[in-house]
């Protein structure tokens, strides 16, 4: 559920990062969410894994630091797309990557319809 919440807030500033002068503020919010983002990813790995600990059990260690790394990753690529939306005429190279490339998305994300998933794409190939 907050997966779907952070996307669909990161889809409604995806066309506000194409536009000059917009993509200014876009960049600086995204940069900022994205820094938090990457910030709270760590300390949720960290504490849920120490919790863990106390539970014995490895498996929700793992679960959390994956997790939290995950989040920690999609931070980062926040604040890339965030600094990349800043530099005018550069910025529409956004354009090229959400039309044509995809979206990194989070694991349990509810993706619209024709929207390729760059970050779980390998669950769609076949073994």
């Amino acid at each position: 559920m907050i997966q779907n919440a952070i996307a669909t807030v990161e889809q409604f500033i995806n066309p506000i990062d194409r536009v000059p002068f917009f993509a200014s503020f876009s960049g600086m919010v995204r940069i900022l969410a994205g820094a938090v983002q990457a910030i709270a990813g760590i300390v949720f790995a960290y504490l849920k894994s120490i919790f863990s600990l106390f539970t014995k059990s490895n498996e929700k260690i793992r679960h959390a630091i994956n997790l939290g790394t995950i989040h920690c990753i999609h931070g980062l690529a926040n604040v890339v797309r965030g600094a990349i939306a800043m530099i005018p005429v550069v910025n529409l190279v956004l354009a090229f990557y959400d039309y044509k490339m995809g979206r990194f998305n989070y694991p349990d994300e509810t993706l619209l319809p024709d929207v390729y998933p760059i970050a779980t794409a390998r669950k769609l190939a076949q073994y």
